[in-house]
């Protein structure tokens, strides 16, 4: 049933955004983007605070030697994913912001691949914590 919602919903958003016009086809693929990473950064965050809790209260000496890595780890997860989600909204919202991006395309996405990409795995790489326990 959500699978044939989802497909519906995409069907009509790519019939929207057919057309050139910043009004029309924008702010729909915005809005469907602004939820998508609003929702993904939710259950990372939920499922890194739900893993931080459980470890802290089962294994606290665990937790007293990695968690402030395990807590540095599931920050630099959804962060990333809450700035894109604004990012998409502001895009779809003000057309103003849309032109900045336009006229600023490589130095955004230069951050974004940094910020979203790049720091994530590093720092999971550095929180490969489970392996020395």
């Amino acid at each position: 049933m959500i699978l044939a919602y989802s497909i519906i919903f995409i069907a009509k958003t790519v019939k929207s955004c057919s057309t050139n016009n910043w009004l029309n086809g924008v702010p729909v693929l915005s809005h469907l983007f602004t939820w998508l990473f609003s929702i993904l950064g939710f259950v990372f965050l939920i499922t890194g605070l739900a893993m931080i809790f459980n470890i802290k209260r089962f294994y606290p000496s665990f937790y007293n030697e990695y968690g402030k890595l395990i807590w540095m780890a599931t920050f630099f997860l959804t962060f990333p994913l809450f700035v894109r989600g604004l990012n998409s909204l502001f895009y779809g919202k003000q057309e103003k912001y849309f032109k900045w991006y336009g006229n600023h395309f490589a130095a955004v996405n230069t951050m974004y691949v940094l910020l979203s990409s790049i720091l994530p795995v590093v720092t999971q790489m550095s929180t490969l914590v489970f392996g020395a326990y």
